[in-house]
């Protein structure tokens, strides 16, 4: 009785989210958890004083740079350089869909604020610490990035860029967003070197969560693999 039980209200939940309305909804709020947790993530290693995603790296570095300038205001000001990026690599001028990727964008770099101040009482007084609250924002990473992909749905504006090179240069997409994410720890340490004298805001945490994510995806991708089976597909 309970298998049928559960079969019947698995039909239910596919028949209900199978709609073109709740299907979107239902994968506009797996993709605003995936947000709040990469957001999250962003913000712990901030805290943990030795690097942030690549992605995060140049806003974490004008942060110290430019103070009181917050990194999710950085964050918010490298997106929209982003999305006129691929504006201008798809020279979509008359119609710059690619605008509507700042709405999730500028709520990204509010939310990264918002950690920031949340999690400021973290313990990092050592060097050890530091290193666990980098390995598990690494871990929230992951996760944060595996749920983006369980819900296909919005495009940020990170991804959207390596997208827009890939099409234009005929280079694959993995090659793009290696060169894309090297070329952020360069600039962001270039810009530390120059204007703070040393490494701020970019250090071997910020490498470690260049070389780790892929691989951590992957294993978050197989746990979270079940769960394709409550997500139907997109309508036509």
């Amino acid at each position: 009785m309970a298998s049928r039980a559960n079969t019947t209200f698995h039909e239910r939940w596919m028949a209900f989210f199978s709609t073109p309305g709740h299907n979107r909804t239902l994968r506009y709020v797996i993709f605003a958890f995936g947000v709040y947790g990469l957001a999250f993530a962003i913000a712990m290693a901030r805290t943990a004083q030795l690097g942030t995603s690549c992605i995060a790296a140049i806003p974490n570095v004008l942060s110290f740079v430019f103070a009181p300038i917050t990194i999710g205001q950085f964050q918010i000001l490298m997106n929209l350089v982003m999305v006129l990026g691929q504006i201008a690599l798809n020279r979509s001028w008359r119609r710059p869909v690619e605008l509507w990727q700042m709405i999730p964008a500028t709520i990204f770099g509010m939310v990264v604020d918002l950690n920031v101040w949340l999690l400021s009482g973290l313990p990092v007084d050592t060097y050890l610490m530091q290193w666990g609250w980098c390995a598990l924002s690494i871990i929230i990473l992951g996760f944060a990035v595996s749920l983006e992909l369980l819900a296909d749905s919005v495009m940020m504006p990170g991804e959207g860029i390596v997208l827009s090179i890939t099409m234009v240069s005929k280079k694959p997409f993995p090659r793009c967003k290696v060169a894309f994410d090297v070329s952020c720890i360069v600039i962001a340490a270039a810009i530390s070197l120059v204007a703070l004298g040393g490494l701020v805001g970019v250090r071997e945490g910020t490498v470690a969560t260049a070389i780790l994510t892929g691989p951590i995806v992957k294993v978050w991708g197989r746990v979270l693999a079940p769960a394709k089976r409550w997500i139907p597909a997109k309508p036509q």
